[in-house]
């Protein structure tokens, strides 16, 4: 860690990537405190202290504070860095229409914006931003990508068992009853994981915005039209993603029935 507390920045943040990747993890945590930094990744859903830089790691990085009552809000803020016309925004999540308004008229300017929205299927993005102010035919203009992700827990390779699906824990677990007297993989014990599980990876969902999709965004937007276009974009929906983990030994079974449940 001595190389980690001495080098450049970009070494630095070369070595905690390749530090977290080694170690499986899902999520880097870089925390400034009063007197150091600590540097946290999540394991297995849990975050875990690795190692502390000292504040002069952050030489050179400025941070501005939201302050709403001095007229310094995040819109605010967020214009200021739109004005500085960058190639690239990273949006970490929109969540008024403020915030709304400036990432779709920076992507209507030619800016390439990523974010994050909360919602429960990828097709559901379009209405939660309608639901914030956001006209259809500006949505229709601007949006190019959807993708959805959850995380589920990996089965431990070193002690995952085998088992056969029987067709009444298939009707429990919301399994297609094709799956019955399939052989799956189930959470074992063992010193190396965490009652079976070893890592998590990400079940995701997927819609490219074309024509017709965006035809559907302007013109009479529903959810379970877009959902249609993304079938017949050949895209799986996340709980069909999820039971194809199942298949491979990924994921065990359980695992995948929560995602199925939120399906409904």
């Amino acid at each position: 860690m001595e190389e980690i507390r001495a080098g450049s920045a970009e070494r630095v943040l070369e070595r905690i990537l390749t530090c977290a990747a080694s170690e499986g993890a899902s999520d880097i945590h870089i925390e400034p405190q009063a007197a150091f930094l600590r540097v946290r990744f999540r394991e297995d859903g849990r975050l875990r202290e690795r190692f502390r830089m000292p504040l002069s790691m952050l030489a050179g990085i400025t941070q501005v504070q939201v302050n709403e009552k001095a007229g310094l809000t995040f819109g605010s803020g967020l214009r200021s860095i739109v004005r500085q016309d960058p190639d690239i925004i990273m949006i970490g999540e929109i969540r008024d229409r403020e915030t709304a308004e400036i990432a779709v008229h920076a992507a209507l300017t030619g800016h390439l914006v990523l974010s994050t929205l909360h919602t429960n299927h990828a097709s559901d993005a379009p209405l939660r931003l309608m639901d914030m102010g956001i006209a259809p035919y500006l949505l229709s203009a601007s949006l190019s990508l959807v993708m959805a992700q959850r995380l589920a827990g990996c089965l431990c390779p070193a002690c995952r068992r085998k088992k056969e699906l029987s067709e009444e824990e298939c009707s429990s677990l919301g399994f297609p009853k094709a799956m019955a007297g399939m052989e799956v993989w189930e959470e074992g014990s063992c010193p190396s994981c965490h009652e079976g599980i070893r890592g998590r990876t990400g079940i995701f969902e997927m819609i490219s915005i074309g024509r017709k999709e965006r035809d559907l965004i302007h013109h009479g937007f529903t959810s379970d039209g877009l959902r249609q276009c993304m079938k017949e974009q050949g895209q799986p929906s996340m709980g069909e993603a999820a039971l194809a983990l199942v298949r491979e030994g990924w994921i065990s079974p359980k695992e995948a029935s929560l995602i199925l449940a939120g399906e409904d």
